[in-house]
């Protein structure tokens, strides 16, 4: 999966990609214009920009693996994604046709 994020001095886009049916690897890209560096502050900001993201995603992988976690409990509930889940469904049904002619 891709991810942009678009600011006003910078673009910071993610990378995910599954490594098991529980796990992934994430990448985290940020890029700025050339003369950014330059810019007087520029070291600050960017450190602030990079805790920010990082921030931001300690918080969703915690998030994350305790849906996760929830998930693989017995007493779960299963059933259908909701309408308003539609990018969701759409993606498994991807996956699903991709794997249906990986096997063929």
């Amino acid at each position: 999966m891709f991810f942009f994020a678009l600011g006003p001095d910078a673009a910071t886009f993610f990378e995910w990609l599954p490594t098991g049916a529980g796990s992934h690897h994430l990448d985290i890209h940020v890029v700025v214009p050339p003369a950014s560096f330059d810019a007087p502050g520029f070291d600050a900001c960017l450190r602030a920009m990079l805790d920010a993201v990082r921030a931001i995603q300690e918080e969703d992988a915690r998030i994350n693996a305790a849906v996760q976690g929830g998930l693989g409990a017995r007493l779960a509930a299963r059933g259908p994604l909701s309408p308003l889940e539609r990018p969701l469904w759409q993606f498994q049904r991807y996956l699903a046709r991709r794997l249906a002619d990986a096997s063929l």
